[in-house]
């Protein structure tokens, strides 16, 4: 095993060790300058990305695109409680120290982190998300909201869609926040290790729904996860497509003892 690999290895276990009995079946398988809780500025005019927020930051998948987008942009990782946000931050600042990235990283309670950012990423299971939504609405305003959220349940030993095409996730979120919050929606099926992992991506087709430009936004920084590729699917209301895609790659790996399943397009 490699010294990054032992890195890597170590940092799941922690993440792990801290959501034990908390998991589901997802978790484990500016334009103008504005003051913010953190004293950072907002989105540049040229509409860059600087601010990330991840709520519910602290497991898998909020770690594992801190330690992807904090050598580029400053993240903020979310969680219920702050001493749980803040031994992330340290988990993840401690990890890019050693690949030699230095990187703006902090963390505290959901609520307090979304003022200053461009970006809102929830990295929670469903029914959390919705929760998350109605206690930060009030604090959005032109912010891009991320959904990665995939709804599902647990039937007969295997997880099923909890939603109904064409209803979906993301278009809950939409409806519970603010109209000028741009809501896109994507990274559904992104396996959280490979996130971890020093280096590029496999090359995932990751599809991304949305209007522009916060579609193209986000698009960009998927793309920044070499070696990702974002397609576009379409309007928000698309995003049950790839929802409903979840629980089957879940099944799927349990089934045939398979790790890091995704999708690609040939």
């Amino acid at each position: 095993m490699s010294k990054d690999q032992e890195i890597t290895a170590e940092l799941r276990w922690q993440v792990g060790k801290q959501h034990r009995g908390f998991s589901n079946g997802w978790q484990e398988h500016t334009k103008f300058f504005r003051p913010s809780p953190f004293g950072y500025k907002r989105m540049s005019a040229g509409g860059k990305i600087e601010t990330i927020s991840l709520l519910g930051g602290t497991g898998h998948l909020g770690v594992g695109l801190a330690l992807r987008w904090a050598p580029k942009h400053r993240v903020l990782i979310g969680s219920r409680e702050k001493e749980r946000a803040l031994a992330a931050r340290d988990r993840v600042l401690s990890v890019l120290n050693k690949r030699g990235f230095k990187a703006t990283v902090d963390g505290n309670v959901n609520e307090e982190i979304v003022t200053g950012s461009d970006l809102v990423v929830f990295c929670v299971p469903y029914e959390p998300a919705l929760e998350i939504a109605h206690k930060i609405r009030d604090s959005l305003t032109d912010q891009i909201v991320l959904s990665p959220v995939a709804p599902m349940e647990k039937r007969d030993d295997f997880l099923v869609p909890s939603l109904t095409p064409p209803d979906c996730a993301a278009v809950r979120v939409r409806e519970i926040l603010p109209k000028n919050v741009s809501v896109v929606s994507t990274l559904h099926n992104v396996p959280a290790d490979k996130l971890y992992v020093d280096g590029p991506m496999p090359d995932y087709a990751i599809v991304v729904y949305g209007e522009n430009p916060a579609k193209r936004t986000v698009m960009n920084l998927v793309r920044e996860m070499k070696l990702l590729v974002p397609l576009d699917g379409g309007p928000l209301e698309f995003s049950y497509l790839s929802e409903q895609i979840t629980p089957l790659l879940l099944n799927l790996a349990r089934l045939n003892k398979k790790k890091d399943l995704s999708t690609k397009f040939f």
